[in-house]
């Protein structure tokens, strides 16, 4: 397993998501070997832009990351999509980052340019 984060010079990130809304409360779950995107639940239904606007608070304090910095760049009506991040951080920063809040190993990031 693998999950590709797209790197766009200097410090954009973009990064796959599967989402579950209604999942009951906002977090970030645990990733398994076959994931090949980040997981989230969030509490809010899709409607109206509710459980976009959830996925982007999470995100934004599990990265430590303003939200201003944070869209939903692809599949804002589905439950899969990509989150672009503006954000300064190095390949290893952005990785590690991502492995410490989704409780998975380093190694089963990849960067892509």
């Amino acid at each position: 397993m693998v999950i590709a984060i797209h790197h766009k010079p200097p410090n954009i990130w973009i990064i796959p998501l599967r989402v579950t809304p209604k999942g009951g409360k906002n977090i970030l779950l645990p990733l398994t070997l076959t994931d090949t995107a980040l997981k989230i639940k969030v509490s809010a239904p899709p409607e109206n832009g509710a459980a976009n606007e959830a996925i982007i608070q999470l995100l934004s304090k599990a990265l430590a990351i303003p939200k201003s910095r944070i869209q939903i760049v692809k599949g804002e009506t589905s439950r899969q999509k990509m989150v672009l991040i503006e954000a300064s951080l190095s390949q290893e920063e952005c990785i590690v980052q991502l492995a410490q809040v989704a409780k998975a190993e380093p190694e089963w990031f990849q960067v892509v340019d």
